[in-house]
């Protein structure tokens, strides 16, 4: 009887043994690892830039420049559709009899084309008036004409009570033209050319010229 109580005893120290062990190596083992996800490709998240309405265009600056040419926008050739480009399509497709939709026309940059290279036939009035040239460099000039436009060729100073601002016009020796700015010395019957160079202005001097009146 005591032998196997003997024996029992040994086997179950033999099993605590065997568990301190187990227990020893499983905290002895370093943890494991989860495994890290690779990061979800982002190509597939981006967000599309969305278009730029204010993007340049080449084929909107060459109207820009056609419809300058003609008279009937004052702005500066930016190649974007903006709304004083827009109010100058419509001008030019109503003049051109054509939709007024205020969008570019590829019909429109072709009659555009054809009447840059011409004199006007028609016209509201024709009035002779003297006329001298100025520059954004010239003393007491700015940057700017009356109507917020950067002062370039094609935008002349007028006496509004003779001539409103915003008319388009022709004159003869320097074309199409928007009047677009006002001078202390311009009254009455009286035209100031605007030039890009002063050297073309004090070369011009002054004249009288032939002013048609095209609206």
């Amino acid at each position: 009887m005591q032998k196997n109580w003997r024996i029992l005893g040994m086997s179950l120290l033999l099993l605590f043994a065997t568990l301190l062990m187990t227990t020893a190596a499983t905290e002895a083992a370093p943890p494991k690892k989860s495994p890290v996800k690779p990061p979800a490709s982002q190509g597939s998240r981006e967000k599309k830039p969305s278009p730029n309405i204010n993007k340049s265009d080449v084929k909107v600056k060459q109207l820009q420049q056609l419809l300058a040419d003609t008279g009937f926008y004052p702005g500066q050739m930016t190649g974007v559709l903006d709304s004083t480009t827009k109010d100058a399509i419509i001008r030019g497709q109503k003049a051109c009899k054509l939709a007024q939709t205020g969008k570019y026309d590829q019909k429109l940059v072709e009659l555009l084309t054809r009447e840059a290279r011409n004199k006007p036939s028609k016209y509201r009035k024709k009035m002779t008036m003297q006329a001298t040239a100025y520059t954004s460099q010239d003393p007491g000039s700015g940057n700017l004409t009356k109507r917020e436009h950067r002062l370039r060729k094609g935008l002349v100073a007028v006496d509004p009570r003779v001539i409103p601002l915003g008319t388009r016009l022709y004159v003869e020796g320097y074309g199409y033209a928007v009047a677009d700015d006002i001078g202390s010395a311009i009254k009455g019957a009286k035209i100031d050319l605007a030039y890009e160079n002063r050297k073309e202005a004090l070369k011009f001097g002054r004249r009288m010229l032939t002013v048609f009146v095209l609206d």
